[in-house]
C-alpha cells in the first residue's frame, strides 16, 4: 500500500507479487499458502482499481487456489474456519468494489451478514474478529452504493460502519492509518 500512496500503483502490484518465489513451499506450509494468499488479493485490489478487471479475477482466483490449501488446515465448522470463510467473502465485496461494480459488490455480500460465524460468548477475540469483518464489510457496501448514487443505502451502511466502530473495530483502523507513512517509506526501500 505504501507504493500506491506513494502514486505508484504498478509497483505497488508488483511488490504484491514479490514473494512468487515461496510459491514451490506454499504446497507443505499453510503459513506460506496464507501469506500468499494474502499477497495475491493485495495484488487484485491493486489491479482492480486500475481497471483491468480480468486480471484481478485471475490474480483472485490464483488466490483462492493458496486459500484452499491454508483452510484444509483449520478444524471445518471452527470460528477460526468459518470466520475465514468470510473473510474470503468480504474480500470478494471489497474486491467488486475496487472494480467500481456496485452490483457484484451486492451480489457477493447477499446474505453473508446473516450466515456469519457466531463468536462463543465471552470470547472477546473472537467477537473483535466478527466486528473488523463487519466493518470492511459495510465499509465495502458503503463505497458500491456511492457508485450506485443509492445516498440513502450509503447513508445506512455509514451507520452501521459506525456502530461497528464503537464496539471496537474502530482499533484495525487506527492502527492501520497511523502506519502508512511508514509503509510509504518502507516501500521505498
Amino acid at each position: 500500500e505504501g507504493l500506491w500512496d506513494l502514486g505508484r500503483p504498478s509497483d505497488s502490484a508488483a511488490r504484491f507479487l514479490d514473494n512468487r518465489e515461496v510459491e514451490a513451499a506454499a504446497a507443505a506450509s499453510t503459513l506460506v499458502s496464507f501469506n500468499l494468499y494474502g499477497s495475491y488479493v493485495g495484488a487484485a485490489y491493486v489491479t482492480a482499481e486500475r481497471g483491468q478487471t480480468a486480471s484481478a479475477d485471475k490474480l483472485f482466483a490464483d488466490a483462492m487456489c493458496y486459500f484452499e490449501n491454508y483452510i484444509r488446515s483449520t478444524r471445518q465448522g471452527s470460528f477460526d474456519s468459518e470466520i475465514l470463510r468470510a473473510l474470503v467473502k468480504v474480500n470478494q465485496v471489497e474486491l467488486a468494489t475496487a472494480m467500481g461494480d456496485p452490483v457484484r459488490a451486492r451480489a457477493a455480500a447477499k446474505g453473508l451478514r446473516e450466515n456469519l460465524p457466531k463468536p462463543q460468548p465471552g470470547n472477546a477475540y473472537e467477537q473483535l474478529r466478527m466486528t473488523f469483518n463487519l466493518r470492511r464489510l459495510h465499509l465495502a457496501l458503503g463505497w458500491a452504493e456511492l457508485q450506485a448514487g443509492d445516498l440513502a443505502a450509503r447513508s445506512a451502511q455509514h451507520r452501521r460502519q459506525q456502530r461497528l466502530c464503537q464496539r471496537g473495530g474502530r482499533r484495525f483502523h487506527r492502527r492501520r492509518r497511523s502506519a502508512r507513512p511508514g509503509r510509504a517509506r518502507s516501500a521505498l526501500l
